[in-house]
């Protein structure tokens, strides 16, 4: 690693004081003042991220040299676990240039791995926190601010829950389409033993699960980096993708209210590449995607069917006689005629597959259509069947017509179709105006 590499590192992990490659070769060869204050930053960070006990402090003048030595010793010694002598370790003289920039090197490869160390741990400490019992003060606490009830509304616990109970009666009743729940049963202590087990395994699938997308994720956004081109704007990528990536990584584990809490709506499967649900993930890149794209790539172990085995049948396979080079030149008046005939079909079929996209796109009279084509096929030019050219088309020309005749029909059968619904929607709607209106006069009369 050289004093370029260094630096570069040094300002990749953040370092905040003034940092150029002279300030880095500096330290290393002659101030010994400005090498512990960048010794002292690493230290610092693994002493923070690994929570050590032992630091390196920055020292002020050249008298505290032995200071420092000492505190360095300490510190690698409880950061590797061994007594470690830094005048004769395996980090490098620091009486020497090269021993200084040894030690740089291994203190920088060290804080990656700390830092990763540390987001493990605070990401395992955030789901710990997520996964105790809440207390049943805190959550009251939250009830009364959702409901909007004052603390000095409140006179005992019956006044409570009657007032409880009534706003959610009534938050129920203002809902347009009322939540039905999976489950209205009750259940004995062996069976809530069992909801709380199923609660935990859904929480171990649902975290490997989400850690399976966020690593597709994350490999994904490096596979854009492969081009040379975006290679250069990596370091704008990254802040982009950075910040929204991290809030991905926290979530909630499964708790047993949450199993209590399933409605209905979750036995409802849709397709997560279904249009209505493209509608809302179509983005610019789609117009650059690849339009032939196969709609299910397989690869699944359960469907893959084994070859057939082989038999000596088929291992078996003859060769077949080859035949001269050149095969000899045929005459005669017959193959002459054959030859010629064959060209004349060729063309047919050729003038007739060229013309028709056309003739799809915009039909019109066959027999002026032929007939033009003819007179232009047969100026001189060309030698066509013209009749077989004409039948030809006039057959294609009738199965358009009934093409468009079948097509015709189906519309006329989906606008009957939607007619029919319309109906039903309006005379559901008058059925609910006229319940409604009902149950108002029985409020009034009330």
């Amino acid at each position: 690693m050289s004093i370029k590499t260094v630096t570069t590192a040094l300002k990749s992990f953040g370092y905040k004081d003034e940092l150029n490659e002279n300030i880095v070769e500096k330290s290393v060869k002659s101030d010994i003042v400005l090498f512990s204050r960048v010794v002292g930053w690493l230290a610092g960070e693994l002493h923070v991220l690994l929570q050590l006990e032992n630091t390196v402090e920055e020292i002020e003048n050249v008298n505290q040299e032995q200071k420092f030595v000492s505190e360095l010793s300490a510190f690698l010694s409880e950061y590797e676990g061994e007594t470690v002598d830094i005048q004769a370790s395996k980090h490098g003289d620091l009486s020497t240039d090269e021993g200084r920039l040894k030690l740089l090197q291994y203190l920088l490869s060290q804080v990656k791995p700390a830092r990763l160390i540390a987001l493990k741990r605070l990401q395992k400490q955030r789901i710990d926190e997520l996964s105790k019992p809440s207390d049943p003060l805190k959550e009251l606490a939250r009830i009364l601010v959702l409901l909007n009830i004052r603390p000095d509304q409140v006179q005992d616990q019956h006044v409570l829950m009657d007032k409880f109970k009534s706003e959610v009666q009534k938050t129920f009743n203002g809902l347009v389409r009322r939540p039905k729940p999976i489950f209205n049963g009750k259940f004995n202590d062996k069976q809530w033993s069992q909801l709380n087990t199923f609660a935990q395994n859904f929480t171990k699938d649902y975290k490997v699960r989400t850690e399976m997308l966020l690593k597709r994720l994350d490999i994904t956004i490096e596979s854009f980096l492969w081009s040379d081109k975006v290679h250069q704007l990596e370091k704008s990528v990254m802040k982009a993708y950075l910040p929204e990536r991290n809030t991905l990584g926290y979530w909630k584990p499964i708790g047993v209210e949450g199993l209590l809490g399933a409605t209905e709506d979750l036995l409802i499967i849709e397709k997560a590449s279904s249009s209505r649900q493209r509608t809302g993930t179509r983005s610019k890149i789609s117009d650059f995607m690849l339009n032939q794209v196969p709609a299910d790539r397989g690869g699944r172990t359960d469907n893959t069917v084994s070859p057939p085995k082989e038999t000596f049948k088929n291992q078996y396979k003859p060769q077949q006689r080859r035949g001269p080079t050149h095969s000899p030149k045929k005459s005669g008046k017959y193959h002459e005629q054959a030859q010629h005939g064959l060209e004349v079909a060729g063309m047919t079929n050729r003038y007739f597959s060229t013309y028709v996209e056309d003739l799809e796109q915009d039909p019109f009279d066959a027999t002026d259509f032929v007939e033009r084509l003819a007179w232009r096929i047969t100026e001189g030019k060309e030698d066509v069947d013209v009749e077989y050219l004409k039948r030809k088309f006039e057959e294609e020309i009738g199965s358009l017509q009934a093409s468009s005749e079948n097509f015709q029909a189906k519309i006329q059968r989906l606008e009957d179709q939607r007619n029919v619904a319309k109906m039903k929607y309006l005379d559901s709607l008058q059925q609910l105006h006229e319940k409604n209106a009902d149950a108002l006069e029985k409020v009034k009369v009330g």
